[in-house]
């Protein structure tokens, strides 16, 4: 019996936490995490910039700009996409620090020169 009430009670939590996560913004709430996003990751001029903000993070507030862009906002739409490119810029250079900071850039170019994209 109680391991049934632990399970149900696990698969209410794992619905729960979906419904969450699917969940579309509001106009208002689009606007005001484009805003605060773009703010802590560029707009203080000071600081870290983008570099304290994870990766998943990154991609999670990326996903949002494009929903709020193509259905929920579309009346600022170039607003997003801009949001969108410099979360993407981010993600970028993240990548190519990593490749050379492996030592990886030569066998970069020669795979992609040998066509393997």
């Amino acid at each position: 019996m109680r391991i049934a009430a632990v399970f149900l009670a696990a698969i209410f939590w794992l619905t729960a936490t979906t419904a969450q996560e699917q969940r579309t913004p509001t106009v208002n709430q689009c606007r005001a995490d484009r805003e605060a996003w773009l703010l802590e990751t560029y707009g203080r001029g000071t600081g870290p910039g983008a570099q304290h903000v994870s990766l998943h993070t990154l991609f999670d507030w990326d996903t949002e700009m494009g929903v709020c862009g193509l259905g929920v906002d579309e009346e600022q739409r170039a607003a997003y996409q801009n949001a969108q490119a410099r979360f993407e810029i981010e993600v970028s250079r993240r990548r190519r620090d990593f490749i050379e900071r492996h030592g990886l850039t030569q066998q970069f170019y020669k795979e992609d020169a040998a066509g393997e994209r």
